[in-house]
């Protein structure tokens, strides 16, 4: 009788990655603030080995920066970055988004459909999280039915570039009924094969978030000052 070896669990180092970047997403590790391998393993209960690497992975993501023999600095929140990303995401994916329309069936919506209907609640940051993630993945849905992978992967590393900024407006107003009126015209025109529909709505899309984004840096100036916290979760 053949005996199955278990499946590992998930490595220290992808644990203590996804813990310090949902963090830094959700901004409790404060923008521009430094931090320190050993500080984080305190925090996190973590070894040194598995922080290391999860640190080097963030830095790759351009989450935290690193300060030679000083530890990494959470990458800050600026308007001009803002402005940056938002931008080449304006140029990306409105063209993208008519080139997916009639490229996509009902089917490939059905993971997202559920996600954009539950929306998700300001207090209860799980939630914030997964709506976040129900986002990119409608994001690099359509990009993807374009058929150009080195479109998919820049648009990928925008939106991930972004996704704190987007964290920030969804914590500060409840975005749901207003990204579930986009998700679904879009969707729509997709179906539909109404590419220059298609092409409007995702350009009114990143245009809306970036105008939110730019009020919500505004609204939080001291984000950068607030001192670190974790209260574990």
């Amino acid at each position: 009788m053949s005996m199955q070896t278990p499946s590992p669990g998930p490595r220290l180092s992808d644990q203590a990655y996804a813990t310090i970047r949902r963090l830094i997403i959700e901004c409790r590790l404060a923008p521009g603030r430094e931090i320190s391998e050993p500080e984080l393993c305190l925090m996190l209960g973590q070894n040194r080995a598995g922080v290391r690497a999860a640190l080097l992975r963030l830095a790759q993501e351009k989450l935290v920066q690193p300060i030679p023999r000083r530890g990494y600095r959470v990458s800050p929140l600026t308007l001009q970055d803002a402005r940056d990303v938002f931008e080449l995401r304006r140029m990306l994916e409105p063209p993208a988004a008519a080139l997916a329309a009639g490229r996509l069936r009902k089917v490939d919506f059905a993971p997202l459909d559920a996600a954009f209907d539950a929306g998700y609640r300001r207090e209860e940051a799980p939630t914030v999280a997964a709506f976040l993630a129900a986002n990119r993945g409608f994001r690099l849905l359509v990009t993807g039915a374009a058929g150009n992978a080195r479109l998919v992967e820049i648009v990928a590393g925008l939106v991930d570039e972004s996704e704190r900024y987007i964290s920030l407006t969804l914590m500060t107003w409840d975005r749901s009924q207003e990204m579930l009126r986009g998700y679904r015209a879009l969707r729509a025109a997709i179906l539909e094969d109404r590419a220059a529909a298609a092409e409007a709505e995702a350009r009114r899309q990143v245009e809306f978030a970036r105008e939110r984004v730019m009020e919500a840096l505004l609204a939080h100036e001291d984000i950068a000052r607030r001192p670190i916290g974790y209260a574990g979760g």
